[in-house]
């Protein structure tokens, strides 16, 4: 580990993985945890973000707040910095990384259509609240095909009852792209700053990908082995749609108010168990259907967005 006097020579450095959601996050947050001693050799500490096990640094609940606009912005950009300068400190590091696939905001939010509707406002503030420091953000894009299905599944763990259809439209699937999050992200912090990974090389070649990924800030992590952190239960469509149902009958009797506080129940005590039964129920059978697919229209469609995104961005 880094002494503090050294620590402090040394211009203070922030690595931000935003994401993007379903491209891996999880498995590179338990990644990060499991090496903080690799971390510390390079002068980094990796604030948790594991809402599971009650784990959760104070950083990113303001990052929560701070989009949600629950409180005042300049009280929580204030208790953001100081928090930063503690983690800084602490820790006698002169880099943070800050894994949060959910600082830019999500794919969907039901209030307002759109892909990723709220990432320049939350850009915005991140900027704000990293001002002063280097920032290097780490980005990882996902193929529309596979992603939207897998977001929708996510999504509707979430609380929402939208079918796919709906959903899609909500979202505007007709106009998908990565490049207005990256190019926001790039205005704000620097395009030098902005490095754009393909996230089906972490399931290709993944332990290449991370060196690629983060080996020029942190060259001690050790190999990463995707497989060894694979932390989420895939589910098929009759499960989604028990899901689906639970979720419509908690919007139409349970009033808005409580919902926040209920649907992190509903995960723990309704869903995850439904999905850990329907896993032991199909354990060594052939492997069940995908929730969602697109159609073929649709595939299609993605596809050449896709590649027109991977043609336009500086995609490593």
């Amino acid at each position: 580990m880094m002494t503090q006097a050294r620590a402090a020579k040394v211009k203070r450095r922030i690595i931000l993985h935003c994401g993007a959601p379903k491209t891996g996050s999880t498995s590179l947050q338990h990644f990060f945890a499991d090496n903080a001693t690799a971390l510390a050799r390079d002068g980094a500490v990796c604030p948790p973000r594991f809402f599971r096990q009650g784990n959760v640094d104070p950083l990113h609940t303001i990052f929560t707040q701070l989009r949600a606009g629950l409180r005042r912005q300049e009280k929580l950009l204030a208790a953001g910095r100081q928090r930063l300068d503690k983690l800084f400190d602490e820790a006698g590091v002169h880099t943070v990384l800050i894994s949060n696939e959910s600082a830019l905001g999500e794919p969907f939010m039901a209030v307002e259509p759109g892909f990723f509707p709220a990432h320049a406002r939350s850009i915005e503030l991140l900027q704000k609240l990293f001002a002063g420091y280097e920032v290097q953000v780490v980005y990882f894009i996902r193929d529309f095909e596979s992603f939207m299905p897998s977001y929708y599944v996510q999504y509707v763990r979430m609380g929402g009852f939208l079918s796919f259809d709906e959903f899609c439209a909500h979202i505007g699937d007709h106009n998908l792209s990565w490049q207005p999050v990256l190019g926001t992200l790039g205005h704000a912090f620097g395009a030098a700053n902005i490095h754009c990974h393909r996230s089906e090389n972490l399931r290709l070649t993944p332990a290449d990908t991370v060196v690629q990924a983060f080996g020029q800030f942190l060259p001690s992590l050790p190999t990463f082995v995707a497989g060894k952190y694979n932390q989420n239960l895939s589910v098929g469509p009759v499960v989604l749609s028990v899901y689906r149902g639970f979720n419509r009958l908690v919007a139409t009797l349970v009033p808005r108010r409580y919902h926040r506080r209920l649907r992190p129940l509903m995960r723990q005590y309704v869903y995850e168990p439904i999905a850990y039964l329907s896993g032991l129920l199909t354990a060594g059978k052939a492997r069940q259907r995908p929730a969602y697919r697109p159609t073929g229209a649709q595939a299609t469609h993605w596809r050449a967005q896709y590649e027109n995104d991977l043609a336009r961005l500086q995609v490593n």
